[in-house]
């Protein structure tokens, strides 16, 4: 009797959600060690070096403005429509929230060390993309077993809040507590001293994503998800063979996200230690 060939992954899985999601990640870690760069370049090279500038110049360019928020709403967009092929949507929120406290605990403790040494710098991370996506799929955990127009009616509770709701009652509890004004983005807007995680950015973090607007992608995400992949789980367009490296990190982006952070910060902290005497 014949063996069964083992189907490979990339085979057997929605390959344009990974590939999509691949080249995600790639963005993603291109513009953390492009962050690194220009952060400790000005301490290495100073202002007029290349390295500085040019890599100072995107982190501060239209492009990244564009790029950032087009990347972040596309993840979301596609962990919308990764919950149809999920086999429990709970236990892949659990891995979620455990990827999420350990990144929220660790650079609250180098925060921590860092203020204790009279370091200025922001290394606190409480809501990043992580975060986000572990509240939006918490969200969809209660709406999993509905129909489509639950999920189309919290999709339009979402915009509504996020364009409306939101934004007045953080300019309330401003005008009421006072509070800091933040530029991210190149959107100007006030920040109340009252703290609501998944609402606003405060106090400052090396990293900010808010629940909304991108709920409204991952609830989109999920509704089209609905009609097009939960019954007939199968891609809708070819594989081709050089999309499966990218694939592959598509299938890990939380591993990757967790690991690049890591590893690429620790090796800018450890640079700046031997070339500037601090981690910072």
């Amino acid at each position: 009797m014949q063996a069964k060939s083992r189907v490979s992954p990339f085979e057997k899985r929605i390959h344009e959600i990974d590939l999509v999601r691949g080249f995600l990640i790639i963005i993603v870690v291109l513009d953390h060690i492009f962050f690194c760069i220009q952060h400790y370049g000005i301490h290495w090279f100073g202002e007029n070096h290349w390295t500085f500038q040019i890599f100072g110049y995107y982190w501060h360019s239209t492009a990244r403005m564009v790029i950032q928020p087009l990347a972040l709403t596309l993840f979301c967009f596609l962990s919308g429509i990764s919950t149809a092929f999920s086999r429990n949507n709970w236990k892949r929120t659990g891995i979620m929230v455990a990827f999420w406290a350990l990144i929220a605990i660790a650079t609250n403790i180098i925060q921590f060390i860092a203020d204790r040494n009279g370091a200025d710098v922001t290394m606190r991370v409480e809501f990043n993309i992580i975060g986000c996506l572990t509240a939006c799929s918490l969200i969809y955990c209660f709406l999993q077993k509905r129909s489509w127009k639950a999920i189309l009616a919290a999709l339009l509770i979402s915009i509504l809040l996020s364009t409306y709701f939101v934004p007045m009652i953080r300019e309330g509890l401003y005008n009421v507590f006072g509070g800091t004004t933040s530029n991210r983005i190149g959107a100007s807007y006030n920040i109340p001293n009252i703290y609501i995680i998944p609402l606003w950015e405060y106090p400052k973090q090396g990293d900010y994503v808010p629940l909304f607007p991108y709920l409204i992608a991952f609830l989109g995400g999920v509704l089209l998800s609905y009609f097009y992949y939960r019954e007939k789980k199968q891609s809708y367009f070819p594989r081709r063979e050089w999309e499966r490296p990218i694939c592959f990190l598509g299938r890990h982006t939380l591993i990757i996200y967790l690991a690049h952070f890591i590893v690429i910060r620790g090796a800018f902290m450890i640079a700046n230690l031997i070339m500037n005497g601090g981690f910072y």
